[in-house]
């Protein structure tokens, strides 16, 4: 993802870059520093006045210190000198994740984002149900095959709870991920489904 985001900023080509960002992608470490060591500077203001400070301070614009002005707004809501003058580019997790939903993918930090976008993501749209199935699998090593009992699934949702943010697994629409598994656990369908309703429960009221 890094590699295919970085294509949108080349070195040495437009000396004012504006990047309708919405879903912060630029704000990621690693992103920063790829585009500090192509000699970028990132702007992003969201006071009006402050950035046309930062701007006018950042002139004459150049190929060799290229400039990216960064906002979540529609880039048509900047300066019109500034629109006029830069290089337009829309970024979004949409374009990184087609076939992932949206509603879904807005719940992960960036850091989160960034680890789901290390693994190949599926080739047909998955839906909301089968990116949250995704997501946990990738991003929260979610390994069915190795939950049988219980005990299993305490321990996995203990670290979950520990590590990351609770809301994917509180949403209702994700009953398919804490679905007992096979085996033992399927020999009580009634006390199992009260102690996975008791869970994500309680993973709702926690604090993260």
């Amino acid at each position: 993802m890094l590699n295919d985001l970085l294509k949108l900023f080349p070195e040495k080509a437009y000396p004012l870059i504006l990047a309708h960002d919405p879903d912060g992608l630029l704000n990621e470490e690693s992103v920063l520093a790829a585009l500090n060591g192509r000699g970028f500077t990132l702007i992003h203001e969201a006071d009006p006045a402050h950035l046309r400070h930062r701007a006018e301070n950042s002139k004459p614009f150049s190929i060799d210190t290229p400039i990216i002005i960064r906002t979540e707004n529609l880039l048509n809501t900047l300066p019109f000198d500034l629109w006029q003058q830069g290089h337009h580019i829309s970024l979004g997790l949409n374009t990184f994740f087609p076939n992932l939903t949206y509603p879904v993918l807005k719940q992960l930090t960036p850091n989160q984002i960034w680890r789901l976008g290390q693994s190949t993501s599926p080739f047909k749209r998955v839906g909301q149900r089968g990116t949250m199935d995704f997501v946990l699998i990738i991003v929260f090593e979610l390994d069915l095959s190795g939950i049988e009992t219980i005990e299993d699934w305490v321990i996995w949702l203990s670290t979950y709870h520990q590590n990351w943010d609770s809301s994917l697994l509180a949403e209702p629409t994700h009953q398919a991920v804490i679905e007992p598994p096979p085996g033992e656990l399927s020999k009580q369908p009634h006390e199992i489904s009260a102690v996975f309703t008791l869970l994500v429960f309680k993973l709702r009221i926690l604090p993260t």
